[in-house]
């Protein structure tokens, strides 16, 4: 079954939960999944999963952020890196669970802002 059908942002109440949810669909597939991420090219399993995680990161994105929109350039740079995350997790062999994964890319997240809003640089 394809994992867009199973996941809608209606069914869940936040946005860390659906990206644990997403992942959790890859924990249990990983054979698949993996091999997926393999296939390069136009039509890819990777293209596909991008475009089709555009909505899902607008969601987590408006429940974590205060003014997230739809900044294009937000949503792809965000999109970019869990599916970075998704891709090395699975070639690694899934060594935690994806809520064990999805509270330390919490975690990190909230270190970043947090020095970001610390910074005069920035």
């Amino acid at each position: 079954m394809d994992f867009i059908t199973m996941i809608t942002k209606t069914s869940h109440s936040e946005g860390w939960a659906l990206l644990v949810h997403v992942m959790e669909l890859f924990y249990n597939d990983q054979a698949f999944y993996k091999a997926a991420f393999q296939i390069e090219g136009q039509n890819s399993f990777r293209e596909y999963f991008s475009e089709s995680m555009v909505p899902i990161i607008s969601f987590f994105l408006n429940d974590v952020t205060d003014d997230a929109g739809d900044d294009e350039l937000f949503i792809n740079m965000f999109g970019e890196a869990y599916i970075s995350i998704i891709e090395h997790w699975l070639n690694k062999g899934c060594r935690q669970t994806p809520d064990e994964l999805v509270g330390r890319l919490r975690v990190m997240l909230r270190a970043m802002a947090r020095k970001m809003m610390e910074s005069d640089s920035f």
